[in-house]
């Protein structure tokens, strides 16, 4: 028999440098919320389809900007059951707000806008 190819598995000793190597544990990242992540690009989409139009003058900007933040609400609200999400969902939750008053406050101003340009005509 030849001894040379034999390897033989001894325990070492602690403190001898020669410990074996120890698995490390495995990761586990939370789980996405698609919920989540979708309520703050809705919110997010809602506040910014609002600025690039001057004086919130846009009805393209506030027929997007309305049914985005309401679906942001929707969705946000029900992410924060979830408690890895809860930071997510409220971001955007407090942008489809913003989003939803910026857009209602645009229509408001348009309404004003239309309503004084008729009253003026000569």
């Amino acid at each position: 028999m030849n001894d040379q190819h034999e390897h033989h598995s001894e325990p070492t000793a602690p403190g001898s440098g020669m410990e074996p190597a120890q698995a490390a544990p495995p990761v586990h990242s939370p789980p996405t919320n698609g919920m989540a992540i979708a309520g703050f690009i809705l919110g997010l989409v809602s506040v910014l389809s609002i600025f690039p139009c001057g004086l919130f003058m846009s009805v393209l900007a506030i027929i997007i900007a309305t049914p985005c933040s309401i679906i942001g609400i929707i969705l946000s609200a029900l992410s924060r059951k979830h408690p890895s999400q809860r930071g997510l969902g409220t971001a955007g939750l407090i942008l489809s707000i913003c989003g939803l008053c910026l857009s209602l406050l645009a229509a408001a101003a348009m309404i004003a806008i239309v309503i004084f340009a008729v009253a003026n005509q000569p």
